[in-house]
């Protein structure tokens, strides 16, 4: 069984992957809103927006799967 399901915690996850995904598409949103604005504010509003989403990944079990692939990877 899903020890996710059974605790509750992936609920916690869904919302968490659902808010990272909405974090993204905002700020690919924003992008365009900004490009009358310099390139500099553009790209500064999608990388923040892309580094927020990575944090709330990261939040997440599989961020942290992908983080021990990425660490076990190395070796």
């Amino acid at each position: 069984m899903n020890t996710n399901a059974e605790t509750g915690s992936g609920f916690l996850d869904t919302a968490k992957l659902a808010l990272a995904a909405a974090i993204l598409v905002g700020g690919i949103v924003a992008f365009y809103i900004y490009e009358q604005q310099s390139l500099l504010v553009s790209v500064s509003v999608l990388l923040v927006a892309v580094a927020l989403t990575v944090a709330v990944f990261m939040q997440t079990e599989r961020g942290r799967t992908l983080w021990r692939f990425i660490q076990g990877s190395r070796v």
